[in-house]
């Protein structure tokens, strides 16, 4: 499966499963494990391949600036598309085209309307809101497994979208929707929807891709040489990422206590926080020969006083569009509720990696979290009256980044263990 449902709660849900798989249910068998090692050795495969795809244009439009053109990136753009998707191919092509269809359809009807803005905006909500029911639905119980059909001696797969193009569908509807973007060319939407470097994230918007696009900025000399640097680092954060996450398998086999408590609080969290921190500072460096910016998405996000200073700091691409769209609502009130939308928003960001229990009890979890920590921003003063100021200022600032992070451990942690205890079986068909 393309874009990367793959997070650290499924981190976390491997590592159980093969300490407690004896005891959830017989259904667990060796040809079941058989059958998800080499799921996961394919997906490994197929992830290599797709970074070597994408590493070659990079390659390529760093050494011939004859390429730096928009034909080229789109060409190359589209055999990196082609190879990271595989078999899926018609469904990116079929969920990239829907929404620039919706868009030029809206362009064309509304574009001498005095009301445009407002029929743009009610329009790209609905189309929204279809899409994101497909999404969920589909993650729920995958009807589209079925679709399929032969071509080229080829079976060809037409799935829900993955969850970084269902970000992207949805963040360049809601861009035009709000009056952020004008209508794209089809050119300028082709070479955004194909960037091979954002294709399993992160998140780059098109108005910032067409604002870079129309106003590139001068390459100097050490530009052109960082990016080799930050490459060989990234790489290097890569690797470390594997071999922390490899660990994990030794500590799960001494069955002990403190093992788990390592795998919960050290190896598990630290193990995807460096691999995904360092495919995303890769896809900044591949990006770089191509005059873009990418975002940066990770910023050292463990250690941080309090959530909010966390999540400012993780998945920083994907968390700020949800706070943009989610946050920042009235949700039908007269005054908005700081409080039902910061709980809205964790809940949703929870149903994006997957619609079951696991999902939403962290997406509680941290939707509650924050509620209790903005509460205690609110009323911070008044508290501290009430239990007196401590002189240690550095040391309150270690306690809290202990705590912000144990707990952030916990939110990925507890999920797993509520859901099975309350429903052992559970695991086993999911």
């Amino acid at each position: 499966m393309v874009g990367g449902r793959h997070d650290l709660g499924l981190a976390f849900w491997f590592c159980h499963r093969e300490a407690e798989k004896s005891a959830i249910s017989p259904c667990y068998s060796a040809g079941d494990q058989t059958t998800e090692s080499t799921g996961e050795m394919n997906l490994g495969f197929d992830i290599l391949i797709s970074l070597t795809t994408v590493g070659a244009c990079a390659f390529l439009v760093a050494t011939f600036p004859a390429l730096k053109n928009p034909g080229a990136f789109l060409t190359l753009g589209l055999i990196a598309t082609a190879v990271t998707y595989g078999r899926n191919l018609p469904t990116f092509a079929v969920w990239i085209l829907l929404p620039y269809a919706i868009v030029l359809l809206l362009h064309r009807f509304t574009e001498a309307r005095a009301d445009k803005r407002k029929i743009r905006w009610k329009c790209c909500s609905l189309a929204i809101g279809l899409i994101t029911i497909v999404f969920l639905g589909n993650a729920y119980y995958p009807f589209s497994k079925g679709l399929t059909a032969m071509a080229f001696a080829v079976r060809w797969t037409l799935l829900a979208p993955d969850m970084w193009l269902f970000l992207r569908i949805v963040c360049f509807l809601w861009e035009y929707g709000s009056g952020k973007i004008q209508a794209p060319s089809p050119l300028g939407y082709a070479c955004w929807s194909t960037l091979p470097f954002t294709l399993r994230g992160p998140l780059l918007r098109y108005s910032l891709f067409h604002r870079q696009m129309a106003y590139p900025s001068p390459q100097t000399e050490e530009a052109e040489t960082f990016p080799w640097i930050l490459s060989a680092l990234s790489i290097f954060q890569l690797a470390l990422g594997f071999l922390v996450s490899r660990s994990g398998a030794v500590l799960q086999g001494a069955h002990r206590h403190w093992s788990s408590a390592l795998i919960a609080v050290g190896v598990a969290p630290w193990g995807f926080y460096l691999n995904s921190a360092g495919l995303s500072n890769l896809m900044r460096c591949i990006a770089m020969p191509w005059g873009l910016t990418l975002p940066r998405n990770f910023n050292r996000p463990f250690g941080r006083c309090n959530l909010s200073a966390f999540w400012s700091a993780w998945n920083i691409t994907a968390t700020d569009f949800f706070r943009d769209s989610l946050f920042y609502q009235r949700w039908g009130l007269k005054k908005p509720s700081v409080y039902l939308n910061v709980f809205l928003t964790f809940v949703a960001v929870g149903l994006w990696h997957g619609v079951n229990p696991y999902w939403v009890l962290w997406g509680t979890l941290h939707g509650v979290g924050f509620c209790c920590y903005l509460f205690y921003r609110i009323h911070k003063e008044k508290l501290n009256q009430v239990s007196g100021e401590s002189a240690g200022s550095q040391w309150r600032t270690l306690a809290s980044g202990a705590l912000t992070y144990l707990f952030v451990c916990a939110c990925w942690y507890i999920p797993n263990k509520v859901i099975f205890l309350a429903s052992g079986p559970w695991h086993c068909h999911n």
